[in-house]
């Protein structure tokens, strides 16, 4: 479900920044004219750098004696320090330099189109640093001049992850505001041993980067790995049909959630009422909970596929996800949730039906507790944490599972650090890739009424682009009720996903409320008929049927 990210929302927070809601005693390194502080690991000045604060930053040697010094692109230019070099297998909002022992992250953040100026994306972003969530220690946070530029330079650490390989856990922020609509980030995470070191190296980077208007490098698609569909299909005796043409429906509906309110009778009263089948059935689950066999099995046998929706987090209400550390992730990847999920992953396999499986999904977003947003804006930890799940289900045979990568249409905030590319995980560990876009209408401040075509035209023609050979569903989606006319917005989505949005597969309706979110299908007859009647159409088809079964 979406929110919409409003000034009013960041300004609410600088203000409880500014009245010291920062927990704990923070050390920050004295702004010394001319000089920037070198941290080490725990936080104490090991170094002051000179700077040349009112000067011009330092020149970058261009032609062709300086081949492999200077990097221009994304919009930027920069000499390259020693020892570093550039991945170009990045996600191309940023540019990633590597080291032994560390990473730095370039993001050129054009807020010129945004609510936000460059002061509210500096704090906003940064909100779980300066709260120190989820075990982060705010080590420094000082003001400098860069070569005539304003820099904001935040230190952080957070807890060792006792199964990352290799683990950087030091982060150092620079962010040099070019002008109030143009921020140029520089995110630097290191090792123990490295950070240090690493610091020098980003300070150097800092005084030479200029924004160069360079084009952004093209994204390049993810090769198709892991397992290839039809073929998969065609091996298991759990073969599922995808169809070559048509789309089959699936609904979440409040009375198909696991456990003691999960109402599988009621829910078939109602599609008989309606006059209508789904194919698939969405729900929800949070990290602690059994995997629902019975549940699944019921449905199962009934002849259809249940997408089981699985969240890291152990739900409070919506609106604490902006204001306390809720994150799981961290914990996942310190293994402190091993047992849990090897059962889950057991359960899945000794049942032995296939089952779409979505996890932690809308990452992009700042109402999820999983996102990056939640742990000082390293999207690398939710990658982690997606494949070390993706392991224990693979270790204990589960199968059976089909992943789902599900990002939100739009990023919550719509900055770089925050695109759905950061968060992917790689084509080895996704099966599906999963569309979710809302037309809130009028349901948000700042939202607005969208058709079908413009929510999902640009999601659908990049996802395809980025990530060929995976299958496309929208995962759930639904229209507010007003303030445009809901059932001609449901006849124009039956149209277009006909016409031009063949690829997609599978289309999950989000049957339900959510606030002021009217979203129910049958919130009025008239968005009513015009489901029912869209359904009918032949090309909506539902072939849901296991082998076995």
């Amino acid at each position: 479900m979406a929110r919409v990210f409003t000034l009013a929302t960041a300004l609410s927070f600088l203000v409880g920044s500014a009245a010291g809601s920062t927990p704990g005693s923070v050390r920050r390194p004295v702004d010394l004219p001319g000089a920037v502080a070198v941290l080490d690991p725990g936080g104490q000045v090991a170094a002051r750098l000179p700077v040349d604060p009112a000067g011009t930053r330092t020149a970058v040697p261009t032609g062709p004696s300086h081949p492999s010094q200077v990097y221009s692109g994304n919009g930027v230019r920069f000499r390259l320090p020693p020892g570093w070099r550039v991945d170009d297998a990045a996600p191309a909002v940023m540019t990633r330099l590597q080291a032994p022992g560390a990473v730095m992250e370039v993001y050129v953040q054009d807020l010129r189109a945004d609510l936000a100026d460059a002061r509210t994306y500096i704090e906003y972003g940064h909100r779980s640093v300066l709260k120190q969530w989820n075990g982060i220690r705010l080590l420094g946070d000082e003001s400098a001049t860069l070569a005539g530029k304003t820099a904001r330079i935040v230190s952080w650490s957070r807890p060792a992850l006792l199964r990352l390989q290799e683990d950087r856990r030091f982060y150092r922020e620079i962010d040099l505001v070019e002008s109030p609509r143009l921020v140029v980030t520089i995110l630097l995470k290191a090792t123990e041993s490295e950070y240090v070191a690493a610091q020098r190296a980003q300070l150097d980077l800092a005084r030479s980067v200029v924004p160069d208007g360079s084009p952004p490098r093209q994204q390049l698609p993810d090769p198709p790995a892991g397992r290839d569909w039809r073929e998969w299909q065609g091996r298991t005796p759990l073969r599922w049909e995808v169809p070559e043409s048509g789309l089959i429906w699936g609904i979440f509906d409040p009375l198909l959630a696991p456990g003691p309110t999960w109402n599988y009778a009621g829910f078939r009263e109602y599609e008989k009422d309606l006059g209508v089948r789904f194919g698939v059935l969405m729900t929800y689950q949070s990290f602690g909970q059994p995997f629902p066999t019975a549940e699944l099995e019921m449905a199962a046998r009934d002849g259809r596929l249940v997408m089981l929706t699985l969240q890291s987090w152990h739900p409070v209400e919506r609106e604490r996800v902006y204001s306390e550390p809720l994150s799981l992730t961290l914990r996942i990847l310190s293994g402190e949730f091993d047992e849990y999920l090897r059962t889950y992953a057991q359960a899945a396999r000794e049942w032995g039906r296939p089952f779409f499986f979505r996890l932690d999904n809308e990452m992009n977003t700042d109402w999820v507790p999983w996102g990056a947003f939640q742990y000082g804006k390293d999207s690398e930890l939710y990658r982690q944490a997606w494949r070390y799940v993706w392991e224990i289900f693979r270790a204990e045979g589960a199968d059976n599972a089909i992943w789902v990568w599900n990002p939100n249409d739009t990023a919550f905030p719509n900055w770089k650090w925050n695109h759905h590319t950061v968060y992917w995980p790689g084509s080895r560990y996704v099966d599906w890739v999963g569309l979710t876009a809302y037309n809130l209408g009028n349901s948000n401040p700042g939202s607005r009424w969208r058709t079908f075509r413009e929510a999902y035209g640009p999601p659908y023609d990049e996802y395809r682009r980025l990530y060929p050979g995976k299958p496309l569903m929208i995962t759930e989606f639904a229209s507010h009720s007003g303030p445009g006319d809901k059932a001609q917005w449901i006849r124009d989505m039956f149209e277009a996903l006909k016409t031009d949005f063949r690829e997609i597969k599978i289309a999950v309706w989000w049957n339900g409320t959510e606030g002021p979110r009217q979203y129910r299908l049958d919130s009025s007859p008239e968005s009513r008929r015009a489901f029912v009647e869209g359904l009918r159409d032949p090309y909506f088809v539902n072939p849901i049927r296991f082998v076995g079964s």
